[in-house]
């Protein structure tokens, strides 16, 4: 086998199979020849190509704007990239979508399947009772088809009315009925649809209505060959019923499908803020435009004013005013300088800026932001399948009760055959459960997409779901209930120069990464010692060796019996923060280390206990600081000098009362306690990947006045899933009696199908317009 294409390729063996890395930094295409093929592989890519052998198809993914695709002897891979398109393979007759950035995936959902890859091009979604065709061009399109499937029933209406068979002399007239015109432009996506299913051996809502057109269709033409005696002189009448219902169905799946779209602008205008082109400085100091994707860390990228940015970085020359409204909701722009760490798809407002990328495209916070909220619209929560379940259910129910109608209505109410077909039609038309297939899946969407806008990240339907049910809200202190901004306020030398004593504090504290280290660090202010042989301790404290000297920095009451006792009770603890240092195992001194409140935290407390929720504060601070804090805010329970494990510990004995817990921490120093509780809430999660990996939701921004928000937004959604449902299903049940009892007929029950459908999904896309603003009256204080 010639593998020359792939020169310099690095070579490995794991478990018999070879791997070639074939991407190269040149901008060549490079080519692998195996057994006769020759798949391709873009060399734009700067990450590794695995090309396997033994008949199995290789997947070649480049971070190009091209989306490569190779076949092999039994399956096809797609292979999405930062594309703007969608690659379908197709496999054992089924199709697979491969989404790129421009575009989201639906699982199947119950009865109704969407399957839609929404990317700017042509693509196609599966609705609830047909497909509808997506994009500019295709939507012209399908309107321009519902238009002409309209005049086509009108005139089948105004022939029946006006007796035009009869006047032509010959009822076998009403076979060049108009209304197959509709039957065939609107009805066509429906029998396709119900065919597939089929074949899959799914029993869905297009084929219930199919079969109550063909039925429809059938009657007619025994009406028109003088079969039944069903009173009509042609059988235009089911000609038209057929067509009307065909028409509708399209109407509704046409509206079902501008619905969800407007349930998920929130995720495109997140999309549309991705820029595509970047300006990247060279090496003659001149710039040059590239595609956003070529962009790596360490270029330098130029953003002029009223540009978006186009990468994350780090500011290195210019200043400007930000906007980052577009990804936390915050409307003041923030000042910019050198060292400012910027984000994609924020707007630069004023002065041009050159800024190092620290990252990847498809590791920026935008798009980390954009894969999270897409996942969320795939995961389906609890009550989303649960809906699923009884939607699936409800098409085989309306099956068995369609064929219990067409022999009662023959059998027990005497009917023709005729109208006993007729009757088992309409049930099959209006107890299709599309509406309930739609209750669920577009209010999550739309909930999600909402907390999207606010600045809000919530990750999955299951955790919308679990916020809505929270009744306890606990608190992190350090960096959450304050804004973790720690300053020295006072030093307490014990027989040690004070600049002796913070030399060896901060320099024991050199590799530590907590807050309170870095606080010392940055009060001393100058270079610090080599460190040795550091170990933390874990809630206590840090020890180290400096200047050959065993170093220690602790919690003041971890050491409080080695501290000479009158000199612990003169250190005026103040609801501040204090550590003490140990040098070769004698007292040294102390350090007072205090933080600010967060603005407005006091008023969120309140909020939330106007809400009915209970607050608490899990911190490791010590007791006097932690109550200092609790008090002033008005934290129901406060517990301190908690160890990682006493926090999970605490929020146990919480979900073991009862309680439903929201754990809210920075998304780092609480990842146990974020695990452990039933929902959990990183704050400040912008440019931290960690704090959005870390918990379910995260605010994007510092402002803790969206907490109670989010949970107003996620009870309103749980709410509207609720009243969608019921609604959904009392309709469907009303309308099943009604077409029993012959009050309506198939072109009515779709015209109710479609409604009831049509009403859910405006319903939830209400949601984004939700403004969760806060009550101001105990009345409302449970909305």
């Amino acid at each position: 086998m010639d593998n020359s294409c792939c020169t310099g390729a690095k070579e490995e063996s794991q478990d018999g199979q070879e791997i070639h890395s074939c991407c190269s930094e040149s901008n060549i295409r490079e080519t692998i020849e195996k057994d006769g093929e020759c798949p391709s592989c873009s060399s734009e890519s700067r990450k590794k190509e695995t090309i396997k052998k033994d008949g199995e198809s290789p997947s070649c993914c480049s971070e190009s704007r091209k989306n490569e695709t190779i076949e092999g002897e039994v399956e096809g891979h797609s292979c999405c990239s930062e594309s703007r398109k969608k690659e379908t393979i197709k496999r054992e007759g089924e199709c697979h979508s491969c989404c790129s950035e421009r575009s989201f995936k639906e699982e199947d959902q119950g009865d109704q399947e969407l399957a839609s890859c929404c990317s700017g091009g042509s693509s196609k979604a599966e609705t609830c009772c047909g497909t509808v065709d997506l994009g500019k061009k295709n939507k012209t399109r399908q309107m321009v088809l519902l238009i002409v499937s309209l005049l086509s029933v009108v005139a089948s209406y105004l022939f029946s009315e006006f007796h035009v068979y009869h006047l032509l002399g010959s009822q076998y007239w009403g076979i060049l009925d108009p209304a197959w015109i509709a039957i065939v432009l609107s009805g066509y996506t429906l029998y396709v649809n119900a065919f597939k299913k089929l074949k899959k051996k799914k029993i869905t809502s297009s084929l219930l209505v199919s079969m109550a057109m063909t039925a429809s269709i059938i009657i007619g033409f025994l009406v028109i060959f003088g079969v039944g005696g069903s009173g009509h002189d042609h059988g235009g009448t089911y000609f038209f019923v057929a067509g009307e219902v065909a028409f509708i169905m399209a109407i509704g799946a046409y509206l079902e499908d501008l619905t969800i779209g407007k349930s998920k602008s929130a995720i495109e205008k997140l999309i549309s803020m991705k820029p595509s082109i970047a300006l990247i400085k060279q090496g003659d100091g001149m710039y040059k435009e590239v595609n956003v994707a070529e962009v790596v860390p360490g270029n330098i990228v130029l953003v002029r004013p009223n540009e978006s940015i186009s990468v994350d970085g780090v500011v290195i020359q210019g200043n400007s005013a930000v906007d980052y409204s577009s990804i936390n909701g915050e409307s003041i722009p923030v000042e910019c300088t050198v060292g400012s760490v910027v984000f994609a798809g924020t707007r630069n407002m004023s002065g041009a800026l050159e800024i190092e990328t620290t990252k990847r495209t498809e590791e920026t916070t935008l798009s980390k932001i954009i894969a999270y909220i897409k996942e969320a619209e795939k995961k389906k929560a609890p009550v989303v399948r649960i809906a699923d379940k009884w939607a699936s259910y409800l098409v085989v129910v309306s099956l068995i009760i369609s064929i219990a109608v067409l022999f009662i209505g023959i059998f027990g109410f005497k009917l023709s055959p005729m109208e006993g077909v007729s009757r088992a039609a309409t049930v099959l038309v209006v107890f299709c459960p599309c509406a309930l297939a739609l209750a669920t899946p577009i209010a999550v969407a739309a909930g999600i997409g909402s907390a999207s806008k606010k600045g809000i990240l919530i990750k999955s339907g299951s955790a919308l779901e679990s916020l809505a049910k929270i009744d306890t809200v606990a608190f992190d202190k350090t960096g959450t209930l304050t804004e973790g901004k720690l300053r020295v306020e006072e030093i307490y030398p014990y027989e040690i120069e004070k600049e002796e004593l913070m030399m060896y504090a901060a320099s024991a504290e050199a590799k530590s990464e907590h807050p309170l280290a870095k606080a010392i660090i940055q009060a001393y202010g100058k270079s610090l010692e080599d460190s040795d042989n550091t170990v933390s301790l874990v809630g206590n404290g840090v020890e180290s060796v400096v200047k050959g000297k065993k170093v220690g920095v602790y919690k003041l009451d971890y050491i409080k019996d080695i501290i000479p006792k009158e000199e612990y009770n003169n250190i005026p603890l103040g609801g501040r923060t204090v550590v003490g240092v140990l040098i070769e195992e004698k007292y040294a001194g102390a350090i007072a280390i205090s933080d600010t409140l967060r603005k407005d935290i006091a008023d969120v407390i309140s909020e939330l206990r106007l809400m009915n929720m209970k607050t608490v504060m899990l911190t490791g601070d010590s007791t006097g600081a932690a109550n200092k804090v609790g008090e002033e805010i008005g934290i129901d329970t406060i517990k301190s000098q908690l160890m990682p494990e006493d926090k999970v510990n605490a929020i146990s004995e919480l979900k073991n009362e009862g309680a439903k817990v929201l754990m809210i921490g920075d998304g780092v120093n609480d990842a146990a306690a974020l695990a452990s509780s039933d929902c959990s809430l990183a704050i400040g999660a912008m440019g931290s990947s960690v704090a959005m990996e870390t918990a379910e939701s995260s605010l994007l921004s510092d402002d803790m006045k969206k907490i109670p928000v989010l949970l107003r937004l996620a009870k309103r959604t749980l709410l509207t899933i609720r009243i969608n449902i019921t609604l959904s299903l009392a309709i469907s049940f009303v309308a099943i009696i009604l077409s029993m009892l012959g009050y309506i007929d198939a072109v009515i029950g779709a015209l109710i199908h479609n409604g009831s459908s049509t009403l859910v999904c405006i319903h939830s896309a209400l949601l984004l317009l939700y403004k969760a603003e806060k009550r101001k009256t105990e009345k409302n204080k449970n909305i």
